[in-house]
């Protein structure tokens, strides 16, 4: 018989040490800047067939509801690692909230 290992991805460690404070949620988005983030897919060329138009048409729908001011896009290395840090750092200076999309 075959057998095979179950990995757990959470793993053990210590909570109290890695615990954050989470940010307060917006009241609303009038006059606020959002940010997107997407992740560059290394197998079609830089496109994301799923991510782009679904993060595009999210961001209009939004905006026709929630009359933002302004909007970042930006876009991280690959889909499955987390943007440079130069990238985040920059979302967090210049926008109020940020999305960070993934969709295939």
């Amino acid at each position: 018989m075959a057998m095979f290992q179950v990995l757990d991805p959470v793993g053990d460690y210590d909570k109290t040490q890695t615990a954050k404070k989470q940010v307060n949620r917006l009241a609303d988005f009038h006059g606020k800047t959002l940010g997107f983030l997407k992740g560059r897919s290394i197998l079609i060329g830089g496109a994301n067939p799923g991510t782009d138009p679904f993060l595009e048409r999210l961001c209009e729908l939004m905006q026709t509801q929630l009359n933002w001011a302004d909007v970042i896009w930006r876009m991280k290395p690959s889909v499955s690692h987390t943007a440079p840090r130069e990238i985040a750092e920059e979302l967090a200076s210049k926008a109020d909230a940020v999305i960070n999309g993934h969709a295939s």
